[in-house]
């Protein structure tokens, strides 16, 4: 658990700030699930695009908030502050009183929030900010990013001036005259990219202004973009009833070790997430997703990259691994088992007989040298398998292990 005082949110949002005021973590989550202008809403308004009301953006962003105060993995920075800006559904409100109590994620909040996050975080270059957004978003032209706030559509405004555009929340952290110091940030994008008719027809779509933006200067950063989707595509809430985003879970569990790498430092080996492991494990879980709807339904997208090797977390003990064995030909299937042996001193993992081809099986992550068996009754059927040294590495580990039949007598 952070050490730290959980306080009622203020004016900008702020919940939480770390008894040690010294470098560290500064966090800006953002979780929208209730739009007062849209369907269904408070005061829907009739044209609103087509959008509707959201069911798992806030309880996204309250998860994220969890974790951030009782991670799974040691953070490469103490938390020290955390602003969360909900705009929940009934249903979330109810299950999560944190969210209950939080400052709504209107434009007025968000400008307020936005700016003491950047003076927190401009207290230290070696510290680091988290942004995490959850809800509804849109493209105006393809690859940029707008993000609607919990009161777009208000009918006192211009149909942008609720919303604001994602890059300029981005390039105002990297303004030296108001020197926000931190060079580490990490911003993660959970909303769609997609376009809305009827905004592009416009001749002045032009979202609410954050902050002034000077032209010119450096910007030194290490500061990737995680976009829960990629250009022109659409982004996804729970899969489960009740759950969290798509894109949320994924991000959970890549910080929680799925995205973990093996790291060799002066303090020895360590499971660590990373930058660049944690974006290949991404790709990999979307991969996933997708392969197992046999459709391409996902996406996601990184910019802004400097540094890869840039650590995130570095785990207490290697991570569990989903492993799967695709074993041929399928007559094996029956009388097979698969046997792990660790390089390091561990005990050896058995999986089988019968060692399910559909199945996902359990190991830690780590070296092993693999081998596979057959029942004795049938073992004369087929050529003994030539054990293997492998890799077992997050998110999963796919091995196909295939025997050879011996010639009829």
């Amino acid at each position: 658990m952070a050490q730290g005082v959980t306080v009622s949110p203020d004016s900008t949002g702020l919940i939480y700030r770390s008894a040690d005021d010294g470098p560290g973590l500064h966090a800006l989550l953002i979780g929208i699930s209730s739009y007062k202008f849209l369907k269904g809403g408070e005061e829907e308004q009739q044209n609103n695009y087509g959008l509707d009301q959201l069911d798992s953006a806030a309880r996204t962003a309250s998860e994220i908030q969890r974790w951030l105060l009782e991670p799974s993995a040691e953070l490469a920075w103490p938390v020290r502050t955390i602003r969360l800006l909900a705009s929940p559904s009934e249903v979330e409100a109810y299950e999560h009183p944190v969210l209950a109590n939080c400052l709504p994620a209107t434009l007025a909040n968000l400008k307020r929030a936005v700016r003491a996050w950047r003076i927190d975080a401009s207290q230290d270059p070696t510290g680091a900010t988290l942004f995490y957004y959850s809800g509804h978003g849109i493209q105006r032209t393809r690859g940029d990013s707008l993000l609607l706030l919990a009161d777009f559509l208000d009918p006192s405004e211009s149909l942008l001036g609720r919303a604001i555009d994602f890059i300029e929340i981005y390039n105002g952290m990297a303004e030296p005259p108001f020197e926000c110091r931190a060079r580490t940030q990490f911003y993660f994008v959970d909303a769609c990219r997609t376009d809305v008719r009827g905004i592009q027809a416009l001749a002045n779509p032009v979202p609410a202004t954050i902050w002034d933006i000077s032209e010119g200067g450096r910007d030194d950063r290490v500061a990737p973009i995680f976009f829960g989707a990629s250009v022109g595509r659409p982004a996804f809430g729970s899969l489960l009833p009740c759950g969290i985003s798509a894109f949320g879970a994924d991000v959970l569990a890549c910080l929680s070790g799925g995205g973990a790498d093996l790291i060799r430092g002066p303090s020895g080996d360590r499971w660590t997430v990373t930058i660049g492991s944690m974006a290949e494990a991404m790709a990999r879980l979307v991969d996933e997703a997708n392969n197992k709807r046999g459709r391409d339904l996902r996406s996601l997208s990184f910019d802004k990259w400097t540094k890869l090797d840039i650590p995130i977390v570095t785990l207490k003990e290697p991570p569990e691994v989903d492993c799967r064995f695709t074993i041929s030909p399928s007559d094996a299937v029956p009388h097979t088992s698969v046997v792990l042996d660790a390089l390091q001193d561990a005990a050896p993992y058995t999986f089988g007989p019968p060692c399910e081809t559909a199945r996902m099986y359990r190991a830690r992550a780590g070296g092993y040298v693999v081998s596979a068996k057959i029942l004795p009754e049938v073992a004369a059927t087929y050529r003994a398998f030539s054990k293997q040294i492998i890799t077992i590495k997050p998110p999963y580990f796919d091995f196909d292990l295939s025997f050879i039949a011996e010639p009829s007598a």
